[in-house]
């Protein structure tokens, strides 16, 4: 039986390799790229973060949506499927894989350390979860995602949808 990998990375039992990088560029335009595991650049995260860096943004708003095109590649590659082949399946699959990953900016060094999503003690705070949080996940479906495939939907599809009012839609899609 063929393994389903969407599924799996969606429930949780199947991660994502941490390969590629986000690294500082020498330029302005931008000044972040998205690298592969052998250090060349991702030609369709260029032009997007090009886009972004003349469009006025921070340098730092182009290093979020670096690291935001970086988590789709990587499933991307996991899934060996190019960028311009990428469905509502796999926006699904990154979704369910991002609920459930590990963040690997909340490991803890110090044995001691309070287990995340417990208490602070004095002031009853929580601290945060070991995964993403929901902001993040959000921001990843926000920002920049595989174009919408002819009659597959897509994950910008998806996206745009959400954010349609019902004044938006036509007579038979409203509830």
């Amino acid at each position: 039986m063929k393994p389903n990998l969407h599924h799996d990375l969606i429930e949780g039992r199947a991660d994502v390799p941490r390969l590629g990088s986000v690294a500082k560029l020498e330029t302005q335009h931008p000044p972040y790229a998205v690298l592969t595991a052998y250090g060349d650049v991702v030609e369709p995260a260029l032009f997007y973060l090009r886009d972004l860096a003349l469009s006025d943004n921070s340098p730092l708003t182009g290093r979020s949506y670096a690291h935001d095109l970086l988590r789709w590649f990587r499933l991307l590659c996991f899934l060996d499927l190019p960028w311009d082949k990428a469905s509502e399946a796999e926006a699904a699959a990154l979704v369910g894989w991002l609920r459930t990953a590990p963040n690997p900016q909340r490991r803890r060094s110090n044995p001691a350390s309070p287990q995340p999503g417990s208490a602070n003690p004095r002031t009853g705070k929580r601290y945060l979860q070991a995964g993403y949080a929901p902001s993040t996940i959000n921001h990843v479906l926000e920002g920049p995602s595989p174009p919408p495939q002819e009659g597959r939907g897509g994950a910008v599809a998806r996206r745009d949808r959400r954010h349609r009012s019902d004044a938006d839609l036509p007579p038979h899609e409203t509830g």
